[in-house]
């Protein structure tokens, strides 16, 4: 892996200049398109045909600094620098949802969770990553600029309005549950599941329109598994079934006193998977996320942003209480009757204003 080259120190130094490679000072970035954005500081505006996630690199108090990660849709933009720039140099990665991303040489450490990271170097032995990011010029004595993502700027990208890529097929392969986003905007799934006689959650994987994950590899021994897909403003109209999860990515054991372990307590659905073959494709759409617009809408301006905000350890897993037993959640009275083979979003079987009484013995949500 090539190393991590340091900028030259200056002494004194009044103002970062670009860092250098081997030496050699590296080409600024080209066709930068600046705006006339609505804060002060360094934003970054996504132009291509799929949701970017974004980290910076800049120098502050003479170390070499990396942030990360901001989730920008096609057409939204985020601000990553907040306050005036005090450098002419920043460094951007700009990830598409399969993590791809062709830096220009200039080495950062980063994680997959939210990070701010000091320092650039030994970033495999600290437990990092090392990240290639690309160079901007925001100009001298500039305290404002606008980075557009575009094929300029980002190497293979596609302009926005071009058809994203189309997933692989949506049979889901030979096992495992396999989730397809068919609403306007992208969604942050979880999945909720039993194992070893332990009720787990999982999450977050980020799923634009038109797209597919596979949410669980191995193939389905339970029928009913839960989901959750949250739209960019983290909303979800779950119907009762609640879960465990953090913000950040998480697996955690356990469905019972998730606030006093330090963690959310968030609603999913059921879906019926029919209970028969070892996979399964739930296609999300507006008869399974209440409220959502079918893609192919125009969505709403805005998004989520990861950041700023605290890392935390990556794959969050905590020892659960004792869950209820696995068939509980079906238990007479609590459950409606599923025919076999039907591939639809269970519903409680009362028909009223309170959320059914799930997960087992415990009270409606």
């Amino acid at each position: 892996m090539e190393s991590a080259m340091v900028r030259l120190p200056a002494t004194p130094r009044p103002c970062p200049g670009p860092r250098f490679l081997a030496g050699v000072l590296a080409p600024v970035a080209v066709v930068l398109a600046t705006a006339t954005p609505a804060y002060a500081g360094l934003e970054v505006c996504n132009q291509t045909n799929v949701s970017r996630w974004v980290a910076v690199g800049y120098s502050k108090d003479d170390m070499w600094t990396s942030e990360g990660w901001w989730q920008v849709d096609p057409g939204n933009c985020a601000l990553v620098q907040d306050g005036d720039l005090t450098q002419q140099y920043y460094y951007y990665r700009a990830e598409d949802p399969e993590e791809n991303f062709e830096g220009d040489g200039y080495m950062f450490c980063g994680v997959d969770d939210a990070f701010t990271i000091v320092g650039d170097q030994d970033c495999d032995e600290r437990g990092y990553k090392t990240l290639d990011f690309r160079e901007v010029d925001t100009g001298q004595n500039t305290t404002t600029f606008t980075l557009v993502l575009s094929p300029t700027t980002v190497p293979g990208a596609a302009p926005i309005g071009t058809p994203a890529p189309t997933s692989d097929d949506r049979s889901g392969g030979d096992t495992g549950l396999r989730i397809c986003n068919e609403t306007n905007v992208s969604r942050w799934l979880a999945v909720g599941y039993t194992k070893d006689d332990q009720w787990t959650s999982e999450g977050w994987w980020n799923v634009d329109p038109g797209q597919c994950a596979n949410v669980i590899s191995w193939a389905l021994d339970n029928r009913y598994y839960y989901y959750r897909a949250e739209d960019p403003d983290e909303n979800f109209e779950g119907d009762g079934y609640m879960f465990c999860a953090v913000d950040d990515a998480f697996t955690i054991v356990g469905d019972t006193d998730c606030e006093s372990r330090g963690y959310n307590e968030v609603g999913f659905r059921e879906v019926d998977t029919g209970g028969d073959a070892p996979s399964f494709t739930l296609v999300l759409d507006p008869s399974n996320v209440p409220g959502a617009q079918p893609n192919g809408t125009i969505a709403p301006e805005g998004g989520r942003s990861l950041m700023p905000g605290a890392p935390t350890p990556q794959n969050q897993m905590a020892p659960g209480l004792a869950p209820p037993a696995v068939d509980e959640r079906s238990a007479e009275g609590l459950m409606p009757e599923h025919p076999d083979g039907t591939a639809t979003v269970g519903v409680p079987a009362a028909a009223s204003t309170a959320a059914p009484a799930g997960l087992g013995a415990r009270a409606p949500q």
